[in-house]
């Protein structure tokens, strides 16, 4: 004890045991012992004792039982002492036994101690039987020794400590309990160890045999389709030929088909003939074309309309005409809302559907844009409306725009009636608009014809009610009619991505009524109809036939003019939905022709067809699809349009990486990008052109096919210098020293020209352009350099040097 102690440091000691010096200053304190910081050393019996508290030395009990026999060899030094000659040795041994025999008698018991409380925790594991028979043969006397458990103890013997199970020594103990007893039962119910052997290979001598024999037999030479369209992958497994082989045969051939892709019957024989195999086809009734047959049935869910169920609707009405003649006027004047006044152009940019009521009578207002890019647009507006109101100008008459629209009303099989706006104006020649009318079989009322025309002026509104008017009885004589009873049908007209309720379609309803959480079909999407807003944002919860609806609770943007149906039950609308989907993906596979290896290579060594891939994004479907239309109409020799995709709303970042992969420029109509998509794209360096004009965007995009076409290049002049010294030189020859006399001079220059007198010398470039013994890339006009050309060293006083640079000539179309 006179040694000095040793000691460890309170944050040493925590570091030591992973904890923190927080926790070791409370159990220090809980212990009494004093410290005054964390870098005061404590004795390493205080440590010790704070080590046993976060780690308890589980195992030293065990270890203190293993180790003694040490207590036994003390015993026998201190009987040793006390006896004498060989009786010492006898009665030595004889405690020795007393000894072992005393501490195997406390270890049973307090096994059994321990055993007793695990059996009352898996009592309820145990059968009564079982756990009777357990607490008899626990009873019983230990069998072990050879004396009884009462047997005295030498008083040479130093008392035995007494034994403190911890909690953990216990619950050690029950877990080992009952991994016994699992062990038993096991053990019981297992076969003998030596038999296991044999009987594992009896079962799998048993699974061998289950195992069918290998398909030896060669496979078939033909055969049978009963599918119109499969893809090569279920080709193979028909054929019973391995895939390789069929795309090795392919690629011999020239072909490229991916084994996911489509083929017909006339491309599965072909590819027959290539592998040895006789294909035929059976396209008999299959349970595919049952579950075809009916969901035609689910589909066609039109049903034949009672006389007694049908009431009058109001009509729809589409107004057209050339741009700039007053439509969307018309409309503002009708419903006394000037909701156009900020549209660019004067072009209408969407398609909007409004309701209003004259003299307790409702109709319908469809309004297409006027421009003639908007022609898909207006084709499918009159297969929706029931009655056309053509706007033409008095001052300025028929024009190209107008004449489409009446091609369009007359295709559609609807009425026309004739608006004659601008009537105020100082210029208005009504008998001139009648008379061009007559030349499109459009003969007025006070003509002897049949057309209906009225004398209007949308910006003053003279004439509006006899015009309203005119649209009633019209509508009366074409006995408009629907029945409301049944289940909703009708068309989108227009569809677009909102910021703040997502997917957003307009529908008018054109037969029975569409109600709040009605099940629905658009196209390939179905859902139902969570909510519907009117043309004034009000929520409504039923729209009737012809009225038009703003509808949300769509998964995606549908297209404008796709059908709504609504059904029984959201199962059958699902249903459909996804049977479209598998024959939209079906058709997409099956339209795309199988390249050859020949034309491929063709295509990519001539180069003589260029693609501009685009990527379009608008702010409402009914834009996209009028610039699809107009772009679709641009031809060009050696030069083609790929439309890689388009949607509505904002560019997103997903829309740059696909431009960045397509190598697409990105056309934005009235959409902007957000902040991350427009640093990926500066990042990518993808070009996004913004437009709120159709016709910018379509003369921006003719000017970049012809940047796409074989540039045709002419020669400029870059300046003239005049040779006033040759200069020898070890390295370079010849150096002429001259005087830029015109322009200028550059390194760079695409092609130089030497001329002594009036002939020429030599055409070549630049090797090197100095002035004052230093590099530089031009000399300006009036300066002094000295230069060298390539393949040229034979320069002369007096000879004039060229500069030319190709420029790219811009094409005249």
């Amino acid at each position: 004890m006179g040694a000095k102690k040793k000691g460890i440091s309170v944050e040493n000691l925590a570091t030591e045991l992973s904890k923190s010096a927080n926790d070791i200053k409370v159990r220090l304190g809980e212990l009494g012992i004093t410290f005054t910081s964390i870098k005061s050393v404590i004795a390493d019996e205080n440590a010790q004792k704070v080590r046993d508290y976060f780690n308890p030395p589980r195992l030293k009990k065990k270890a203190s039982k293993i180790i003694r026999k040490s207590d036994i060899e003390a015993a026998q030094i201190e009987s040793a002492k006390s006896d004498t000659d060989g009786a010492a040795e006898t009665r030595v041994t004889a405690v020795a036994v007393q000894m072992l025999a005393k501490q195997q008698q406390e270890q049973k018991a307090q096994e059994e101690k321990v055993l007793r409380q695990a059996e009352e925790n898996a009592a309820a594991l145990l059968s009564a039987a079982e756990h009777k028979e357990k607490s008899a043969k626990q009873s019983a006397p230990p069998a072990e020794t050879g004396q009884p458990a009462t047997a005295v103890q030498p008083e040479t013997v130093p008392a035995k400590p007494n034994i403190h199970l911890k909690k953990e020594r216990v619950f050690r103990s029950e877990k080992t309990f009952v991994d016994r007893e699992a062990n038993l039962h096991k053990l019981f119910n297992q076969k003998p160890k030596k038999n296991r052997s044999r009987y594992k290979k009896m079962k799998l001598q048993e699974k061998m045999q289950e195992i069918p024999p290998v398909d030896t037999a060669p496979p078939p030479t033909e055969i049978t389709l009963v599918e119109k369209r499969l893809s090569l992958q279920d080709f193979a497994l028909a054929a019973k030929r391995p895939l390789t082989e069929i795309m090795g045969a392919l690629l011999k051939a020239g072909l490229l088909i991916t084994i996911n892709q489509k083929i017909d019957p006339d491309i599965a024989k072909k590819i027959g003939e290539l592998i040895g195999v006789t294909v035929q086809t059976d396209f008999s009734e299959t349970e595919d074309s049952k579950i075809k047959y009916e969901l035609t049935m689910l589909e066609s869910s039109e049903v034949e309309d009672k006389p007694e169920d049908l009431f009058l609707r109001p009509p729809i009405v589409t107004i057209m005409g050339h741009v700039d003649h007053g439509k969307t006027k018309l409309l503002d004047a009708i419903r006394s809302s000037r909701v156009v006044e900020g549209e660019v152009g004067g072009i209408t940019q969407h398609i909007g559907a409004y309701q209003v009521e004259v003299k307790g009578k409702k109709i319908t207002f469809l309004d297409t844009p006027g421009h003639e890019a908007f022609t898909a647009l207006r084709a499918r507006g009159a297969q929706v409306t029931d009655i056309v109101v053509l706007v033409v100008a008095a001052n300025d008459g028929i024009k190209p725009q107008t004449v489409e629209a009446i091609a369009h009303a007359k295709a559609a099989g609807v009425p026309i009636i004739v608006a004659i706006n601008k009537i105020d104006l100082p210029d208005a020649d009504i008998q001139r608009v009648k008379q061009q009318l007559t030349e499109h079989e459009l003969v007025p009322e006070d003509w002897g014809g049949k057309t209906v025309c009225c004398e209007i002026s949308a910006k003053q509104k003279i004439g509006l009610d006899n015009l309203l008017e005119m649209i009633l009885l019209v509508a009366d004589m074409e006995a408009l009619q629907a029945n409301p009873s049944k289940k909703a049908q009708g068309i989108i007209i227009e569809a677009h991505l909102s910021k703040r309720r997502g997917p957003v379609a307009t529908v008018l309803v054109k037969g029975g009524t569409l109600r709040k959480g009605d099940p629905y079909v658009i196209g390939t999407t179905y859902g139902r109809v969570r909510a519907m807003f009117d043309d004034l944002g009000q929520e409504v919860k039923e729209a009737g036939p012809s009225r038009p609806v703003e509808i949300i609770g769509i998964t995606e943007v549908p297209r404008a003019g796709e059908l709504f149906q609504v059904h029984a039950s959201e199962r059958d609308a699902r249903v459909l939905a996804e049977r479209r989907q598998a024959e939209q993906k079906d058709q997409l596979l099956a339209s795309k022709r199988a390249m050859t290896l020949s034309s491929l290579s063709k295509a990519l060594n001539t180069g003589d067809k260029k693609t501009l891939n685009v990527l379009l994004k608008g702010d409402v479907q009914g834009s996209l699809e009028a610039i699809t239309a107009s772009i679709g109409k641009i031809q060009h020799e050696k030069v083609s349009i790929n439309i890689v995709h388009s949607g509505t709303g904002s560019i997103s970042e997903s829309d740059v990486m696909l431009a960045k992969a397509s190598e697409a420029v990105i056309l934005a109509f009235t959409v902007e990008a957000d902040s991350p998509a427009a640093l990926l794209a500066k990042n990518e360096e993808v070009e996004i052109r913004h437009y709120n004009i159709i016709y910018k965007l379509l003369e921006d995009l003719e000017l970049a096919l012809n940047g796409l076409l074989g540039p045709e290049y002419e020669e400029v002049q870059l300046g003239k210098a005049e040779v006033r010294n040759v200069f020898k030189s070890s390295k370079a020859g010849a150096i002429a020293g001259a005087f830029v006399t015109e322009g200028v001079l550059r390194k760079n220059a695409d092609k130089v020209m030497l001329y002594r007198g009036n002939k020429q010398l030599v055409e070549t470039t630049f090797a090197s352009l100095k002035r004052f013994k230093d590099d530089v890339k031009e000399v300006a006009l009036n300066y002094e350099c000295g230069f060298t050309l390539e393949k040229f060293n034979e320069y002369a006083v007096g000879d004039v040097l060229v500069v030319f640079a190709r420029r790219e000539k811009a094409r005249v179309s």
